[in-house]
């Protein structure tokens, strides 16, 4: 976990998220699936043991009867333990009165949704291990002339079944076997002790799962990590089956304490990351989609290497739509509301850009409002795409806030705002004086002699 960071290419850290991937979705599936998968496993269970009880064991229970063996008494409380007869009533000649004809017949019981205990289980399982085994009386002749008592068939009959009932106390055990081998906390825990290290805690990037989670968000090859971005949610799971390892199995308080630390730092950190990821990708799509096929042309053109086609201005697809639709991600026992907090923090981004794009404006002449008005275009298409996924406050009152433009009524504007105050000032300081008016062209020029010369103005930083 230490050396992840540097010992695993970009592709190796793709596939080791995919592998995590796959086996919590398929975990997640097979859970929601448990009300219909579970009643069929124990009804298969029931029919498996019946058929052996009652079906598979009585040829062996008749040619130990017509041969007085000792152990067929042993053999009937066998069946007695785990047979469940029609009516409740257990035939007591039914070995007896047993003929090759019927071989091969299907016991009649009942259909029950009900698996055998465990002792049930482990009991019958060993006495028929006992008697395939190969040093079981039943399998030797007694003397040249005479067949041994088990047969080859009821040897595979019962071989097979041994076999596959291995698997019965798993596949009852349906939600905890499920737990158990989609469990990945130990990609979470680390060879190193705090001694070691010489510091109060650990540093998330020694985490295994952070280096995953920020090859994901924020790696420089995220451009092929885009189709991946949704499967950010399952390399955090790994935190819940590290911390409930530490509470049920290891029983340490320490352990848990650490994991809720890391993963509050984690948290923070992917806010920072994803809001940034989000927000661009949707400023960049806003951008293109504003751009005029004209420019977009020439752009292209000038973009294009030597002999080589134009390549297209367009935007990487995304699949971070799926991450903004999450309202509860249970993360240690609590539900985090990822789209609110990303909501929060895509606001902040938002109020930024457009307080940079005012003071911008601000630091130069009138002509700068075509670059106002086309960023002021730029970020009320992308507020508009966001808004579609996040909560967010109406672009016309977040732009009033920034140009500080009260309004005395609903709906009606205020020309007391950054904008039309710079704009005046603009007009009467430099325009009106510097500047002659072409009647021809309809256009304000510069004027050769300038009255009042502008003052010059810092840039926003």
């Amino acid at each position: 976990t230490v050396l992840g960071r540097w010992n695993l290419s970009c592709r190796e850290k793709s596939v080791l998220v995919d592998v995590v991937s796959m086996v919590k979705a398929l975990e997640t599936l097979l859970l929601r699936a448990e009300a219909l998968l579970a009643p069929f496993i124990r009804l298969h269970v029931h029919l498996r043991i019946q058929q052996l009880v009652q079906r598979d064991l009585t040829p062996l229970l008749h040619r130990l009867d017509k041969r007085n063996k000792p152990i067929l008494p042993s053999l009937l409380k066998l069946r007695s333990l785990a047979a469940d007869w029609l009516n409740g009533v257990e035939p007591r000649k039914d070995y007896r009165e047993y003929s090759r004809k019927q071989q091969g017949q299907a016991a009649v019981h009942p259909a029950r949704v009900v698996g055998a205990a465990d002792t049930q289980l482990f009991i019958l399982r060993m006495q028929v291990c006992s008697l395939c085994d190969s040093s079981s009386e039943l399998r030797k002749k007694s003397s040249v002339f005479v067949k041994a008592d088990l047969e080859r068939s009821d040897v595979q009959i019962f071989e097979q079944f041994y076999r596959d009932s291995f698997f019965f106390p798993y596949a009852l055990a349906y939600k905890s076997t499920l737990r158990s081998v989609a469990y990945l906390g130990d990609l979470w825990y680390r060879e190193f002790y705090l001694e070691m290290t010489k510091c109060i805690q650990f540093p998330i990037e020694m985490s295994l799962p952070w280096i995953l989670t920020e090859h994901l968000v924020s790696s420089p090859s995220r451009v092929s990590n885009s189709p991946m971005l949704e499967n950010l949610l399952f390399v955090l799971d790994i935190y819940n089956d590290a911390a409930q390892s530490a509470l049920y199995v290891k029983n340490q308080q320490y352990l848990y304490d650490e994991i809720e630390a890391e993963l509050n730092l984690v948290i923070d950190q992917l806010y920072f990351l994803l809001a940034d990821e989000m927000y661009c990708h949707f400023k960049n799509l806003a951008a293109s989609t504003l751009l005029e096929p004209a420019c977009r042309n020439k752009l292209e053109a000038l973009w294009r290497p030597a002999d080589s086609p134009p390549q297209p201005l367009w935007v990487e697809a995304s699949r971070i739509e799926s991450l903004l639709a999450q309202r509860h991600v249970h993360l240690l026992g609590r539900s985090v509301n990822l789209a609110l907090i990303l909501a929060q923090h895509v606001a902040d981004k938002l109020r930024r850009d457009v307080e940079f794009a005012v003071s911008r404006f601000e630091s130069g002449d009138a002509r700068g409002v075509i670059d106002l008005a086309a960023l002021l275009a730029i970020l009320r298409e992308t507020h508009r795409r966001l808004a579609q996924h996040l909560q967010l406050l109406p672009f016309e009152l977040l732009l009033a806030e920034v140009n500080e433009s009260a309004q005395t009524q609903p709906g009606s504007r205020s020309v007391r705002g950054r904008i039309a105050t710079h704009m005046l000032a603009s007009l009467q300081q430099d325009v009106l004086p510097n500047f002659s008016y072409n009647a021809h062209t309809q256009r304000f020029t510069p004027s050769p002699i300038a009255i009042r010369p502008a003052a010059a103005r810092k840039p926003p930083k």
